[in-house]
């Protein structure tokens, strides 16, 4: 979203608000690899587009990544399964007979 500032508004994890960020060049990050286009060989289906970012107004520096809708709801419900599982195993630690298990 360009706007009268003069820049892009994204959210900063920093500030915890939505502010005007500027790019920031691959070199400025220690990547593994320089490219921002980045390809995981041993999940061959995620692809994604890594940028560097600067807020404006605090000036921390991060790295955001584009990636497909449907990754990130594969995502969400990945959590939600997990939040489900660990209610469950917390539950089950309650209970006498169990009382040796741990959530790892």
């Amino acid at each position: 979203m360009r706007n009268k500032q003069g820049g892009t508004q994204k959210w900063c994890p920093e500030c915890a608000a939505v502010r005007v960020v500027r790019g920031l060049p691959p070199s400025t990050f220690c990547w593994d690899t320089p490219n921002q286009r980045v390809y995981r060989r041993e999940y061959e289906d995620i692809h994604y587009f890594r940028r560097g970012q600067q807020c404006r107004t605090c000036y921390h520096c991060w790295v955001s990544a584009e990636v497909p809708v449907d990754l990130i709801d594969e995502l969400i419900e990945l959590r939600n399964e997990l939040r489900d599982i660990k209610k469950t195993a917390e539950a089950h630690s309650k209970e006498p007979e169990y009382g040796n298990l741990r959530l790892l």
